[in-house]
């Protein structure tokens, strides 16, 4: 009898630890942190969303995030329906990256989910022209924390901007010496130039 209460024992003792790690697994999971995508042309105001993937109640999130290069410049930040109850601050920094918080000053939480928590606004430079190309967004020193402020694992997900650039127009020319200066002005091929460029 008394094995037999050992061996339950020990079973209980087993289930109680697989519980347990099991939950500790489900809870080490690492929360995703990405940066969106936009387009915009010099001058424009673009809007990158950042989004949370998280399995638990986050309390805060803290990041600083570059632009390379650093061609854009901060003009907004915002919580939205995710984390309207928290509350945000962004500062750019003197090397052109942004330090970001995004934080519960009570016992709100994002909720577990998937998505954006909030925006931020840049405006991109007149410098990113001539050449635009790819602003590559990168999201550095990441912090997570939950209800009980422990922090969590961290993935990152990097975004980017999309410059387009305004195309010149080539010149059309307006006489045969902008075509070919070396070409007689008394010429036949010249009178018909002449002719098609008044």
């Amino acid at each position: 009898m008394q094995a037999i209460r050992l061996r339950i024992r020990n079973l209980q003792t087993v289930l109680f630890l697989t519980a347990c790690l099991t939950l500790a697994a489900r809870e080490a999971r690492a929360v995703t942190v990405s940066a969106g995508n936009a387009t915009g042309s010099p001058g424009d105001t673009v809007t990158v969303a950042i989004s949370l993937d998280n399995d638990v109640g986050v309390r805060a999130l803290q990041f600083r995030l570059t632009d390379m290069p650093d061609v854009m410049d901060l003009v907004a930040n915002r919580t939205i329906a995710r984390s309207a109850a928290l509350v945000s601050a962004a500062n750019e920094q003197p090397d052109g990256s942004v330090l970001v918080v995004l934080l519960s000053i009570g016992s709100a939480l994002i909720a577990p989910g998937t998505g954006p928590v909030m925006e931020l606004d840049f405006t991109i430079e007149a410098a990113a022209c001539p050449g635009g190309g790819t602003v590559a967004l990168h999201l550095s020193e990441v912090q997570v924390a939950d209800a009980n402020r422990n922090p969590l694992p961290v993935d990152t997900q990097d975004g980017s901007v999309v410059v387009v650039c305004a195309v010149s127009p080539t010149p059309t020319p307006t006489s045969f010496r902008a075509i070919d200066p070396s070409i007689p002005p008394d010429s036949e091929i010249a009178a018909r130039i002449n002719a098609l460029c008044p």
